[in-house]
């Protein structure tokens, strides 16, 4: 069972509440026996003051106490009456003989006495009387000290709960003119659709907290709808960049059946085709590949890769046509051959789409890295563009033609995989051929042929939260 309710405004008008009570309790309990102590020492002191008047007399008249006393004793100290005031009818000793052993220098007793109305407050004191030691007690009525007390006792016990009462009811008032921004913060929260994430809540000017949490909660709202919008982005671009190798293969193999007579015809358009598959099946892997990085699914095995081996390899694979590929220099890199293929892949591709004549692969050994450099003669990057190259879709030609504005994911890619393996990668112009050239730097093999390793998860998460893409 829940001990508080539900609602904040509740639980902090009770917690006031309580606290209040507890601070009340100890201040009227202070309060009550600093009263308590300053009622009966004001009787303690007028006490004190007739007993040192009366034992000056009394030691002058043999211990006889003034007429005008209201009441007082001088007792000897087996307990006989000496003398006592007019209005004391009793020879009545007030005090016993065990309480005149007790008295010491001067002491208070509590008792009752008739001549003073009931309940009394003596003092007794010992004074000598030509030789002989007595004990003076003179007395006081402190009825009116008992009904002061007890109406004090009256006014706590009824005030205290109307006092917390009244307390947590301005908790309460209190507690809901501070929530009163949060209230209106989670209505403009719950109306926010997904299709109307440029909304943001009211943003209170108190500079305290609860502004505090309503800039927190837009910023978070800001992210939300970049990340809603690159979502949005990729799965447009992407049924763009998929749109263009499939109206171009079904584009070939209708002109194939209209002409099945025509061998040549038929060859062309079957060659055609193939060429769109595999670019279909290469954008379809570096779509996976970028899907595996962002979820951080992406496995990473690395061994000893010689990237000049490799370069040749899929120099080779992605044809010989113009412009030229040549592949210069040494070295091997810490890396998943497989992702090291697919790096090339995308780099190649690239490079032979925007190059005019030449396009060079070096590789070079730096020491604990190994330099993998792809450069072409063409346009290079455009300067705007410099600053977003790794970006998913982001091309220099808004028209997003397949060969006019960029790569789309070939860069994004690479930069993903390479990251992921702990590589660096950066984009420029200039030297060696005066176009676009892309460096990726991976570990050195050299002294790690033993060892084996996989990318974790949060490593590559952490990829893909950069954001990746080619464009040029």
């Amino acid at each position: 069972m829940r001990l508080l309710p539900t609602s904040l405004r509740s639980r902090l008008a009770v917690l006031f509440a309580l606290g209040s009570a507890a601070l009340l309790l100890v201040f009227t309990f202070a309060l009550y026996h600093v009263l308590d102590r300053q009622l009966l020492s004001a009787v303690d002191r007028g006490l004190k003051n007739r007993a040192a008047d009366l034992a000056v007399v009394a030691s002058e008249t043999g211990g006889l106490i003034p007429d005008r006393d209201p009441f007082a004793q001088t007792l000897t100290l087996d307990g006989r009456v000496r003398d006592q005031a007019p209005e004391t009818t009793e020879h009545i000793p007030v005090l016993t003989r065990s309480q005149l052993a007790a008295v010491g220098n001067g002491r208070y007793f509590e008792g009752d006495v008739r001549e003073l109305g009931g309940h009394a407050q003596l003092l007794a004191t010992p004074i000598q009387m030509r030789g002989a030691r007595m004990v003076l007690v003179v007395g006081s009525s402190i009825d009116g000290y008992d009904r002061a007390r007890e109406r004090l006792e009256v006014v706590l016990i009824v005030a205290s709960p109307l006092l917390v009462g009244l307390l947590a009811g301005a908790g309460w008032l209190l507690a809901g003119a501070a929530l009163r921004p949060v209230r209106r913060m989670t209505e403009e929260a719950d109306e926010i659709a997904v299709n109307e994430l440029g909304r943001r809540l009211p943003v209170p000017d108190s500079n305290d907290e609860i502004e505090h949490l309503a800039r927190t909660i837009n910023d978070m709202l800001g992210r939300i709808e970049r990340a809603v919008a690159n979502e949005r982005m990729f799965i447009d671009d992407a049924s763009h960049e998929l749109r263009t190798p499939i109206s171009i293969l079904r584009g070939e193999l209708e002109l194939a059946l209209a002409r099945p007579e025509d061998s040549a015809e038929v060859t062309a358009s079957l060659q055609s085709a193939l060429d769109e598959t595999i670019r279909l099946g290469r954008l379809a892997e570096d779509l996976l590949a970028l899907a595996r990085v962002r979820s951080g699914e992406l496995q990473i095995r690395p061994t000893s890769v010689d990237l000049c081996a490799a370069s040749e390899r899929v120099a080779h694979s992605i044809g010989h046509d113009a412009p030229a590929i040549t592949v210069a220099g040494e070295g091997s890199a810490w890396a998943d051959p497989d992702r090291v293929d697919q790096i090339l892949t995308n780099l190649l591709v690239n490079a032979r789409r925007h190059a005019e004549a030449r396009v060079q692969v070096r590789v070079e050994a730096d020491g604990s890295t190994t330099v993998l450099e792809v450069a072409d003669d063409g346009a290079g990057f455009p300067a705007s563009m410099l600053p977003v190259t790794f970006d998913r879709f982001v091309r220099a030609d808004p028209a997003r033609g397949r060969d006019t504005g960029g790569a789309g994911l070939g860069l994004s890619i690479v930069a993903a995989l390479a990251r992921a393996q702990g590589a660096s990668i950066e984009a420029g112009n200039g030297p060696p051929l005066g176009g676009a050239v892309v460096r990726v730097r991976f570990p050195a093999a050299k002294g790690r042929d033993g060892e084996r390793a996989v990318a974790t998860p949060g490593a590559a998460s952490s990829v893909a939260r950069r954001g990746l893409a080619r464009h040029h």
